[in-house]
């Protein structure tokens, strides 16, 4: 076996190992936490963690309320997500009351 070829097998084995590593982190990535206002009419409750994305019954009332789509984050923003929520003015807060006037829970 000459050199080159076991430099190819070397970086061979540690990109799979870097991959194997990698791919945790990459599904932790795509966890995401619905922070809008619970919607039971579709079985949506608050702060209900997705590990795939988001499902499939939240991007149908999206489709009509993109509101809800735009709340769910990823876990890592949820404390700042919490307190942009009860900031009068932020986008998120006005998200947040969108969707509780498209449910017709408005305050």
């Amino acid at each position: 076996m000459t050199k080159e070829i076991q430099i190819k097998e070397l970086a061979t084995k540690e990109m799979v190992a870097a991959a194997l590593v990698e791919t945790p982190k990459k599904e932790i990535a795509q966890q995401l936490i619905y922070c809008g206002p619970s919607i039971t009419e579709i079985g949506l409750q608050q702060f209900s963690v997705f590990k795939n994305g988001i499902p499939e019954h939240a991007t149908l009332i999206g489709e009509s309320c993109r509101a809800v789509v735009l709340l769910f984050k990823p876990i890592s923003e949820l404390a700042t997500t919490r307190e942009k929520i009860n900031k009068k003015g932020s986008r998120d807060y006005q998200l947040y009351q969108n969707v509780l006037k498209h449910t017709g829970r408005e305050s």
